[in-house]
């Protein structure tokens, strides 16, 4: 019998399981190796309590060897998580709350008699916008004479780029894709200032541990030490605090309050809102959207009505914390934030380039907006719009673009600094390159403000729309 299965390329560092696809649909397999910790999980209450607070991602357990293999005890499909973020796109806050709930689950689950093997931030997503740890087989019986195996995996994968932010008091995503595995915390102790040190929390977790594990033998680091209950209970709680207390205050940026400025053209957002609302409540089979370049996603909320999932993306991080913020405070669970620099998206990493996949191959959606997007690219980046056109044609079957002109304040804003304006930046030109890819169904110029807006539909293969 034909199994065909396709393992997750991220899913083979864990003997208790792996996850893997079939058919379209997501499943976890757990292996005999991990079968009582999986039994210890689900027997003790945990799992349900866990799952009943909205910490745990949800399963339907299944009697069925789908995979063949021999070390299979059972099968799990778990709720799916329609699109997979990973922590070099998370703002500050989203990287807090996801340390935050991992230490959260790690005291939760000694009252179960369970401990968590694996502290890592690839372990959280965001699934009907809440986030939630989805690594069901993370959890492991609790041995009061071991200590926690992933205290070192969290403070160099949480705590070190945290403390690194909160310190420079800049967004540092850039060093977590560097060090997707953590950074090490030699590395982060030799970047902290100097009056770190006299933090007892940052000295103990960092500056100590690092020493440690530089001159000791491995028994005698701070994460290898034997630790009573109470001691576990402890170190935790002084992790949590610590983690609670950090902050990466709002500095100005650029954009970031780029809708009030234009909130000063007189019709100009409210005309634009309307256009958006009216041509996309005419798109009922839409119902993915990508927001590029949102902002503090103004549009990304009137996307979201009418349950269409969202991704909101923005290069500013304060942006994306600002409306990862705001969703959090309200019943939305459809907008997923990301921060993304378009003239250099996530590339493929991991092992064999396969681990994780490049958000270009993650973020296919049914329609993708640009809105005041396009000639921060092409001025201020100075991508050529023709291959702007092809680029986000590999992205939607849709386009919803704004045209915004060469003359316009925002415009001139980033020619500032630039000696000679690009050449092919006009609407004829625009215009004729993404016509290439695409067919225009609806253009509307903007009330008050010399722009359009263009609704298109990508061409397929033979020069007809898709």
């Amino acid at each position: 019998m034909s199994t065909g299965y396709q393992l997750h390329p991220a899913s083979y560092r864990d003997p208790a399981g792996f996850i893997f696809r079939k058919h379209g649909t997501i499943y976890r397999q757990v292996n005999q190796s991990g079968a009582a910790d999986y039994q210890a999980l689900m027997d003790s209450g945990a799992y349900d309590s866990f799952t009943s607070k909205g910490w745990l991602v949800k399963h339907t357990g299944l009697n069925e060897k789908l995979t063949g293999t021999g070390e299979w005890y059972t099968t799990l499909r778990p709720e799916p998580v329609a699109i997979t973020s990973y922590p070099w796109e998370w703002s500050f806050g989203m990287l807090k709350d996801s340390a935050l709930l991992t230490l959260k689950l790690a005291t939760e689950s000694l009252q179960y008699g369970l401990s968590l093997k694996d502290a890592t931030p690839f372990n959280t997503q965001w699934l009907n916008g809440r986030l939630v740890f989805i690594d069901t087989l993370s959890f492991e019986k609790y041995d009061e004479q071991l200590p926690w195996v992933a205290y070192r995996q969290f403070c160099e994968t949480y705590l070190s780029p945290l403390l690194l932010m909160h310190y420079s008091k800049q967004p540092l995503q850039g060093i977590m894709a560097a060090y997707p595995d953590g950074i090490p915390l030699a590395i982060t102790a030799s970047l902290l200032p100097f009056r770190s040190r006299f933090r007892i929390p940052v000295a103990l977790h960092i500056h100590l541990h690092a020493r440690m594990s530089r001159t000791q033998s491995p028994a005698r680091d701070p994460g290898k030490q034997r630790f009573s209950r109470t001691r576990m209970t402890n170190l935790l709680g002084n992790l949590q605090s610590l983690v609670q207390n950090l902050r990466l205050e709002e500095r100005p940026t650029t954009w970031l309050d780029y809708y009030g400025e234009a909130g000063d053209r007189a019709g100009y957002l409210p005309a634009k809102k309307k256009l958006v609302e009216e041509w996309l409540s005419g798109l009922p089979d839409v119902k993915a959207i990508t927001d590029l370049g949102a902002n503090e996603g103004e549009f990304s909320l009137i996307a979201a009505a009418g349950d269409r999932q969202v991704l909101c993306t923005d290069m500013d991080p304060f942006c994306i914390n600002r409306i990862y913020s705001r969703i959090n405070a309200t019943p939305i669970l459809n907008i997923q934030p990301m921060v993304l620099d378009l003239s250099n998206p996530s590339p493929a990493a991991g092992f064999s380039n396969e681990e994780y996949p490049s958000f270009i191959t993650r973020a296919r959606a049914d329609l993708v907006m640009a809105l005041a997007l396009v000639h921060h690219l092409c001025l201020g980046r100075n991508i050529p719009p023709d291959r702007l056109a092809a680029f986000l044609a590999t992205m939607g079957k849709r386009l919803l673009v704004e045209y915004v002109p060469a003359d316009d304040p925002k415009s001139l804003q980033l020619l500032e600094h630039k000696k000679d304006s690009p050449a092919n930046y006009n609407r004829e030109s625009l215009l004729a390159a993404f016509l290439l890819y695409f067919d225009m169904e609806k253009q509307s110029p903007i009330t008050g403000s010399g722009r359009e807006l263009w609704l298109m539909v990508k061409k397929t293969a033979n020069g007809k729309p898709s």
